[in-house]
């Protein structure tokens, strides 16, 4: 019985020993699957979390941060491609090309895709140009025609000065404009601006002559 007790207890303490051994390695098996873990749920399924800016012009560069975004991710608006610039698990940098519209945005990879919908595109207007302006001499309450480039749409305001007097738009296309010279207009500088284009400015001044009293 004694002899028994004496193999129990180096039994034991040989199970001890063992148990204390294989401890670490389980874990540092666990540790890894653990970290194994987090990075496939760092590429995910993709998520749009906010815009930088909010409402982008064409030509610049939007920021998208958010979460899941891998190699393999693309961006799309209504459908098109964007060129990435750069790319990174919570944030990405794509061109927004000067044909792009309002639109829906896609982030999409392996692991799925996020839409985000009624993202608003500033569209590139050119700046207004005077080319030419006719007749050379003009009597206040007649008409004057200019022509040039950038002139717009009706959905953009416009205002045309003549010698600082305000002048009536009466036909208005994207190169031409006829507008009536106000009456008390006088001499001076012919100024064309267009809403969210800017502004031109004539290189010869409009002469304006007084109506004949009758």
């Amino acid at each position: 019985m004694r002899q028994l007790r004496g193999y129990t207890m180096r039994g034991a303490l040989f199970i001890c020993i063992a148990l204390s051994l294989m401890s670490p390695m389980h874990h540092v098996r666990a540790s890894q699957e653990v970290e194994h873990g987090s990075k496939d749920s760092e590429f995910g399924p993709p998520r749009i979390e906010r815009l930088l800016p909010m409402r982008i012009a064409v030509g610049d560069t939007l920021e998208i941060h958010g979460s899941g975004f891998s190699e393999d991710t693309v961006v799309l608006l209504n459908r098109r491609a964007l060129a990435l610039e750069s790319i990174s698990p919570t944030r990405l940098r794509v061109r927004v090309p000067e044909s792009a519209r309002n639109g829906t945005l896609i982030v999409k990879s392996a692991h799925g895709e996020a839409r985000l919908d009624g993202l608003e595109i500033i569209p590139y207007y050119p700046p207004p140009r005077i080319e030419s302006v006719s007749p050379d001499e003009v009597r206040a309450g007649g008409l004057l025609h200019i022509r040039g480039t950038g002139f717009g749409e009706d959905n953009r305001g416009i205002y045309i000065s003549v010698g600082g007097a305000i002048a009536e738009i009466v036909e208005r296309r994207d190169d031409r404009l006829i507008v009536r010279v106000p009456k008390g207009a006088r001499t001076g500088t012919l100024i064309v601006v267009v809403a969210r284009g800017g502004q031109a400015i004539a290189q010869l001044p409009v002469r304006v002559v007084d109506t004949p009293d009758n």
